[in-house]
């Protein structure tokens, strides 16, 4: 593909070279449905290089700063227009524009208006360009380097082999993360899970950010587990704190991995494992969530899980156990929490007062599905109606925080971000359809696109095929394939008797609280929509008042036809009054992390000091100081 001005009307219009067939050309119609403005540049390069490849262009207007450098080649055989246009949106003049040609001449002008086409020469540049040198800038977030700090080694499992249809890899969820002080010395320490076939480890924090691996036997003799979920928390009421870990993935095999371990602290910090077995799910555990929700003095305890093994897109259970005292659990779901059933493919979990009756509420997301608050009234969890309920989406995480300082808390989730191969809406959706399409006792899961009511399948013909092979007696093109809505591939009654799971939003937001199940929803800044949240903290990074989020995430398990989500490096958002959250540069703000962020936790030394943890998949964590 290749684009330019072709019709010289300030827009880039689209020409993509098609194999075996003519060219596309697509005309950008933006001059005459939107009122925005351009600046076009025409460059006049030296004899060597008279189309000027390389040259340099920043433009200064409103305010606004665009930097954009002449590199016309960026597709297999194509060239892009050797003209340069740039988008101005509303504005109607440039303050001045600085070109800064590729042996570093440069030329400044000023006072341009827009929609105009501005010739550029070489011979015209009498100056050298040198760069201005950065004030030393203090960054917001200071990474503590720690050479005590041993990598996530994820196990290598292919779940495409076993769910031909599903999207991504649901057996690399890890590491599992969990903050508390294990030894009383007033440090928070901190739990990290291993892969299958990895020891866990439990770091002791020794006081400035500084954390050292504390080995312990118990944990190597359960590295069969993949650990996805944790908490450090009083499971048996005698005054330190003990640890659930929860085991998920997605590998086909013994049903004693999948479920979640209490292991006791003897006090000192040394962990040995409960006798008693905690109910066995068989389900990939994303969340573990404890809190004492009879208020009888111990700590209760949700399980959240985020599939079916081998059965993607079936909603699992989920426990809701209840603490009997001395770290005996009993499952009380039907009984205390019966409206869990309908929590769908739970992601992450947490208790907040949603409500304002000084009880904590169980506040769960999921995939395809929608932020959802159980009500907690002292005898039982029942689910809230809110306006949460429209909300469905791929939902990673969920943190409560008084955003906007007026005494209840707002929610912050982390969804798939905007930068997708699939584009849903509210009006046009992404939906999987849950069903065995084939006959042969094995479930398939089929993702469409809705566009003008119609479902169209977002499989390759041949990745379609493959899984239920009965569509090969349709015997067709991928011309034809490309055309047919699922109701043309199977008859109607198919999809009346399927399971359908949809997502609308794709957007990372704020959820602000109203009262009264009212949320009013706001959407995070375009950078932070570049790829999927998975992990979120707040915190007043700035000292300024008002909390600031500190967001990562990225997700590199997709289908190559599907694209992975990688373009997250990490996001802190600075807050205000008027809770417009600004993106805050990578120099600034500290905190730069390219890889797959599963979660942002903060924790203290005993002096006070905040730090928060990046649990990273299949390398090292890392840590940042908050204030330095």
């Amino acid at each position: 593909a290749a684009y330019g001005d072709l019709d010289n009307d300030g827009d880039l219009d689209l020409v993509i070279n098609n194999v075996n067939m003519v060219s596309f050309i697509y005309e950008n119609q933006t001059d005459s449905l939107t009122e925005n403005h351009y600046l076009k540049l025409r460059f006049e390069g030296p004899e060597k290089n008279k189309f000027a490849v390389g040259t340099a262009v920043n433009l200064y207007y409103d305010n606004n700063v665009v930097y954009q450098e002449l590199i016309p080649s960026t597709g297999f055989q194509s060239s892009m227009d050797y003209e340069m246009t740039i988008g101005l949106g509303k504005a109607t003049s440039v303050d001045s524009l600085r070109v800064i040609w590729p042996d570093d001449k440069t030329q400044k002008m000023e006072n341009l208006e827009a929609d105009q086409t501005v010739n550029l020469s070489y011979s015209e540049a009498r100056e050298v360009y040198t760069p201005a040198k950065p004030d030393a800038i203090k960054p917001l977030l200071k990474e503590v380097e720690n050479s005590n700090l041993l990598a996530h080694e994820e196990n290598n499992y292919n779940d495409f082999d076993y769910e031909g249809l599903i999207y991504k890899l649901l057996s690399q969820e890890g590491p599992a993360l969990a903050i508390g002080d294990i030894n009383g010395d007033g440090n928070e320490d901190v739990f990290l899970g291993g892969a299958a076939g990895q020891e866990a480890m439990l770091y002791e924090h020794t006081g400035n950010g500084n954390i050292r691996p504390m080995r312990q036997s118990v944990f190597n003799e359960d590295r069969t587990y993949e650990d996805t979920a944790a908490a450090i928390f009083d499971a048996d009421g005698d005054g330190d704190m003990d640890l659930m870990v929860g085991a998920g993935g997605n590998q086909v095999g013994d049903e004693r991995t999948y479920r979640a371990r209490l292991y006791l602290n003897d006090g000192k910090g040394k962990f040995s494992k409960s006798e008693q077995q905690l109910p066995s799910t068989f389900k990939n555990i994303s969340t573990i969530a404890p809190f004492d929700y009879d208020d009888d003095g111990d700590m209760d305890v949700f399980i959240g899980s985020r599939s079916v093994v081998g059965t993607y897109g079936v909603d699992p259970d989920h426990l809701f156990l209840e603490n009997l005292g001395n770290a005996e659990f009993k499952d009380a779901t039907e009984r205390l929490a019966y409206d869990l059933k309908d929590a769908g493919m739970v992601t992450n979990a947490i208790w907040a007062d949603m409500d304002g009756d000084s009880r904590k509420d169980l506040v769960t997301v999921s995939e395809w599905g929608t932020p959802r608050i159980f009500r907690n009234s002292g005898r039982r969890l029942a689910k809230m109606s809110s306006s949460l309920d429209s909300l469905d989406g791929l939902w990673n995480v969920v943190e409560a925080a008084d955003l906007d300082n007026d005494g209840d808390l707002d929610l912050v989730l982390g969804n798939q971000g905007a930068n997708l191969h699939y584009k849903p809406t509210p009006a046009n959706p992404m939906k999987m359809w849950i069903n065995d399409f084939d006959g042969n006792g094995t479930i398939e899961q089929i993702v469409t696109l809705s566009e003008n009511g119609k479902d169209y399948p977002l499989h390759q013909k041949k990745e379609l095929t493959n899984q239920i092979v009965s569509l090969k007696k349709q015997n067709l093109k991928a011309s034809e394939y490309a055309r047919k809505t699922i109701g043309e591939l199977w008859p109607k009654s198919v999809f009346e008797n399927s399971i359908m799971k949809k997502s609308g939003t794709s957007e990372s937001v704020i959820a602000i609280n109203e009262g009264n199940g009212k949320f009013k929803i706001k959407t995070l800044p375009s950078r932070v929509q570049l790829s999927c949240v998975c992990g979120i903290s707040c915190a007043d990074v700035n000292n300024d008042g008002y909390l600031d989020l500190i967001m990562g995430g990225n997700n590199f398990e997709f289908k190559p036809q599907f694209s992975r989500l990688d373009a997250n490096y990490g996001n802190v958002l600075l807050g205000n009054k008027e809770l417009d959250f600004k993106w805050e540069g990578y120099n600034k703000s500290g905190f730069f992390i390219r890889d797959e962020i599963k979660h942002i936790k903060q924790f203290k030394d005993r002096n006070g000091r905040a730090f928060v943890i990046a649990a990273l998949n299949d390398t090292k964590p890392k840590i940042y100081s908050l204030d330095d």
